[in-house]
């Protein structure tokens, strides 16, 4: 539940690991959503001249958008700038291509920054040389 709650919060810091992590389940759940209703509606999604499947995929991507820029700004904060530069996202191109580096490849700041102290660490990761050699 904590981790639905960090989803919709744009208090803090997150770490990249959990940037990724959310954007692919956030990604996830708009598929889901897109074939649930797709499904439930005998509606083929790939038909870009049927509204109706126009309509389902906006609903399905609408139902991620705040969790995305929640998420977004959170990036943002851990890099110690202001959570306002998540609107460049909605320039084509440029806009998603410095998103993708800044948030998704440069290194927060280290230490207290001026919206909060740095993110734990995980306890566990996939990588984490220990529990695989166990």
């Amino acid at each position: 539940m904590a981790y639905v709650r960090k989803l919709f919060s744009v208090k803090g810091r997150i770490r990249r690991l959990d940037y990724w992590v959310a954007n692919i389940l956030l990604f996830g759940v708009m598929i889901a959503v897109a074939q649930g209703l797709a499904h439930w509606q005998h509606v083929d999604l790939d038909d870009k001249s049927d509204i109706r499947a126009v309509t389902i995929q906006f609903i399905a991507a609408m139902v991620v958008v705040w969790p995305n820029m929640a998420t977004g700004i959170k990036r943002l904060h851990d890099r110690n700038q202001s959570g306002w530069w998540i609107l460049l996202s909605f320039l084509p191109v440029v806009g998603n291509v410095w998103m993708l580096i800044n948030l998704g490849m440069m290194r927060g700041t280290e230490g207290v920054n001026r919206y909060g102290s740095e993110p734990e660490r995980p306890q566990f990761t996939l990588f984490d040389r220990g529990a695989a050699a166990a």
